[in-house]
């Protein structure tokens, strides 16, 4: 039987069996029969993106009759409110990306209700919570689930969490775990991680947990149940992302029971913030997990100090990018044979003093406090040495992301570019044109003959200033040629450089050509 003669409601099936929305649209446009099938209905239920207070799209998904539900492998829930304080800086523009079917896309198509006062607002959390779980129970090919909104309202046997364990095909879950607030009513609700429901669920190869407790007491959620999760009940974890802000008072969640008897075999990505643990435990557990691809520690302490980590000759084989303190870092590659294939490092800082004083106070050793975070006067920090000897020792380290508290030292950057000199893409947070005011006046410190892709936020909009940067960059960086801004998506490619200093330049998006040529539909500027 060819795929001409197969009823339709068959290659129906076949294209909800379909995960990666890529792939799906590769399949449709293999002939007419499937693109007629999988276009538009298909490619736009694959992957939605939407607040929670859509009533017509949960009841039109909940009907019996309705075959859309099953084409929905990805759904995110949104806050309603894009300018909600704190969503942000917990998930990114991620937060405000709707996509909708076409048809809901306008005012007019969504049905929100009127609210009449914060009473009834909280009941209406419960109305659109009620509507949306009947849809996700018909969701039966849904892959991924996230969660950008307050905790939800309902809680128990009934609750979203249940739904998607009775589902069983969900494998990716994120969400933030803020306490639930509408309008001037205070919702009483327990976190999500403390949750029942939510800790029943198994067998998922990626989770994301994000909370915020913005507390002056000093407690903490206990995360105990969650590690246990993890450890007994998902034995495939591929990605873990645990983002816990506590208390300033607190002293981070103690990690032990998962860096001690988590073992997955399969874990590409681990980031951690918050968390304190025993270094030998943590030791054991980065030897035994030489899967891991991607480490992110933040706000991490152990009991003896970053100092006293140990990795065995050989760990971390597959480890390619690293993203934490110079300190962690220095620790973590003082074996020249760990992590010898990492391409990038990130957040370093060779500064003598920078981020001593914040991991102070995530220290909370007897003894081991003054040692870490003593006062060296003129003298270099024993970790700085650490690091740039481990950076020294790569030579396949070509990503390097620079953290600057203040404003840059142009010798420190010049030192990052001379034990680095592999290196073909630099990220400088700051403001660009402060940044190169800078350290044009020490050009003898940072010039470089690399070709590098320099990577700077806020990239001054006047023409003034953005002449400035080019020319700059130009003399400093010979061979560079892209100029990248992460923070607008937006990048600018050198064409040309005179003899007098004069620059030629376009701007691009980030996920364009870097080829130094100009297309025809393109501006050109010159400095």
């Amino acid at each position: 039987m060819t795929v001409y003669d197969m009823p339709l409601e068959m290659l129906s099936r076949i294209a909800c069996s379909i995960d990666s929305r890529p792939d799906l649209l590769s399949l449709a446009i293999t002939c007419k029969s499937l693109y007629s099938i999988i276009s538009p209905s298909h490619l736009q239920y694959h992957d939605i993106r939407t607040p929670l207070a859509m009533p017509l799209l949960w009841k039109r998904l909940a009907h019996h009759d309705d075959c859309h539900a099953p084409m929905i492998r990805s759904l995110t829930i949104l806050y309603n409110n894009r300018a909600f304080t704190g969503l942000a800086d917990l998930v990114g523009d991620a937060a405000s990306e709707e996509r909708l079917p076409e048809e809901y896309r306008e005012p007019h198509g969504r049905g929100n209700a009127v609210v009449h006062g914060p009473f009834h607002e909280a009941e209406l959390l419960r109305q659109w919570e009620s509507d949306f779980m009947l849809a996700l129970k018909r969701m039966k090919n849904l892959r991924r689930f996230r969660w950008y909104r307050r905790t939800p309202v309902i809680q128990g046997d009934n609750d979203i969490w249940s739904a998607l364990n009775d589902l069983g095909t969900v494998k990716d879950v994120q969400f933030v775990d803020l306490q639930c607030r509408h309008g001037r009513i205070e919702l009483n609700t327990p976190p999500i991680i403390a949750s029942p429901s939510f800790l029943s669920l198994q067998g998922l190869s990626s989770l994301d947990v994000r909370k915020e407790e913005l507390s002056s007491i000093a407690t903490a959620t206990d995360v105990t149940p969650l590690l246990t999760m993890l450890v007994q009940r998902c034995p495939d974890i591929q990605n873990l992302h645990l983002h816990l802000d506590f208390s300033l008072q607190s002293s981070g969640a103690n990690i032990d029971f998962l860096i001690e008897h988590a073992d997955w075999p399969n874990l590409r990505t681990l980031y951690l913030h918050g968390f304190r643990g025993r270094a030998s435990l943590f030791s054991r557990f980065l030897d035994r997990h030489g899967s891991i691809e991607s480490l992110t520690l933040s706000h991490m302490a152990l009991d003896v100090g970053w100092r006293r980590l140990s990795l065995s000759d050989g760990a971390l084989p597959n480890l390619l990018t690293v993203n934490c303190d110079s300190r962690v870092a220095a620790a973590i590659l003082k074996n020249a044979s760990v992590a010898a294939n990492l391409r990038s490092l990130q957040w370093i800082d060779l500064e003598q003093m920078t981020s001593v004083d914040t991991y102070a106070a995530w220290d909370n050793a007897s003894g081991e406090q003054d040692v870490e975070a003593g006062t060296y006067g003129s003298s270099v920090p024993p970790w700085s040495i650490q690091l740039a000897e481990a950076m020294m020792a790569r030579p396949s380290i070509v990503t390097l992301g620079y953290r600057v508290r203040r404003m840059v030292d142009p010798t420190k950057l010049g030192e990052v570019l001379f034990i680095a000199p592999n290196v073909t893409e630099l990220s400088i947070p700051g403001s660009a044109s402060a940044l190169f005011s800078e350290i044009s006046a020490h050009s003898d410190l940072v010039r470089t003959s690399s070709s590098l892709t320099m990577q700077l936020e806020h990239i001054e909009t006047k023409e003034h200033a953005t002449k400035s940067l080019f020319r700059v960059i130009a003399v400093l960086f010979p061979k560079s040629s892209v100029i990248a801004d992460p923070s607008v998506g937006l990048k600018a490619v050198i064409i040309q450089r005179e003899e007098d200093g004069r620059v030629t330049w376009v701007r691009r998006r980030l996920n364009e050509s870097s080829e130094a040529r100009i297309f025809a539909w393109e501006d050109v500027y010159t400095a």
